[in-house]
């Protein structure tokens, strides 16, 4: 007789792992969310195409501290925090999504075990997957957060508000084409959270084994405090580009019968704003993107860590 399959362990089973995730994320997002906040305000900042709110477009510029500074003190501290309901329900899917799927095609399906050094080429692709499944199904909670963060300076501006909360932003969407008006501007948003997810959860996979694998080196938090800024750093950098053509388009504006009104596709975001504003604009709000991706990813880590443990598993 074959011997009985050897128990999952709690902390390895997938609905653990997804609550892991989700725990993880909401603890990363209470301090950085002022930061996400921020960085889509920066993206829109200066959108020369975008006639239709030439009000918004055309605002005096700022930089990171003084565009957190303005909100807190224009619109009131409590903003820095607008939002926050929607990036919650995509952290609630997305980020669930993408740490469970990541470990599924890891450890299930490539047969690698937890603690192997994984080729950073497998370690990115698993994170490519990963994210892109994560993101797809996110999509409609993050066109709501975007344009949830945008009210704020669109009320300050004097312009007409366009959604007053997490329900009415999702019924604007479904408004401007049903199942299609959610997921406006999937592609950018896709490709955004399958890079980032591979440069956060991949890089971070293989810095934490290249490090324990190569060095004498204990599994502590000193370890994740290196590796999550790595991370951190790499999907900011790979992922920047297409988190502007994700905020752009997913803020535009469409006609009453769905018809976009400034970009017709997420290339010709591209063009017009590198036409518009030179190949940088693809890296506007880079700076509040790492504040916010550096600290995300190490608070996410950290806790992540810290969580399994105190669940009795043995860390990432």
């Amino acid at each position: 007789m074959s011997a009985p399959p050897a128990e999952i362990p709690f902390t390895h089973r997938k609905p653990v792992i997804y609550a892991l995730g989700v725990s993880a994320a909401f603890c990363a997002e209470a301090i950085c969310a002022p930061f996400d906040l921020a960085k889509t305000r920066l993206q829109i900042q200066g959108e020369v195409a975008n006639k239709l709110d030439y009000k918004l477009v055309t605002a005096p510029k700022r930089g990171m501290l003084r565009t957190v500074w303005g909100i807190a003190s224009e619109e009131g501290i409590h903003k820095l925090y607008q939002g926050f309901s929607a990036i919650l329900c995509r952290h609630a899917i997305y980020t669930g999504t993408r740490v469970t799927l990541y470990r599924t095609l890891k450890e299930d399906v490539l047969k690698y075990t937890r603690t192997e050094k994984v080729p950073i080429h497998v370690g990115l692709g698993c994170g490519l997957l990963a994210g892109a499944v994560g993101q797809f199904l996110a999509t409609p909670a993050d066109i709501c957060r975007v344009r949830l963060q945008m009210e704020g300076k669109r009320k300050l501006l004097g312009l007409e508000p366009r959604v007053t909360n997490l329900r009415s932003a999702f019924q604007s969407a479904w408004a401007q084409g049903g199942i299609r008006g959610l997921y406006r501007g999937a592609a950018p948003a896709i490709v955004r959270g399958a890079l980032v997810t591979s440069g956060d959860i991949g890089a971070y996979d293989f810095c934490k084994r290249f490090i324990l694998n190569t060095w004498d080196v204990k599994d502590n938090q000193l370890l994740h405090i290196v590796t999550s800024l790595c991370s951190g750093l790499v999907a900011t950098v790979i992922g920047a580009p297409a988190d502007v053509v994700m905020t752009r388009t997913f803020h535009q504006r469409y006609s009453t019968t769905g018809e976009s009104l400034v970009y017709a596709s997420a290339w010709d975001t591209v063009k017009k704003s590198v036409r518009n504003e030179g190949i940088l604009s693809l890296y506007k709000g880079f700076v509040p993107l790492y504040v916010k991706c550096g600290p995300w990813a190490l608070i996410f880590w950290v806790s992540y860590e810290q969580i399994e443990k105190s669940l009795g598993g043995t860390g990432w």
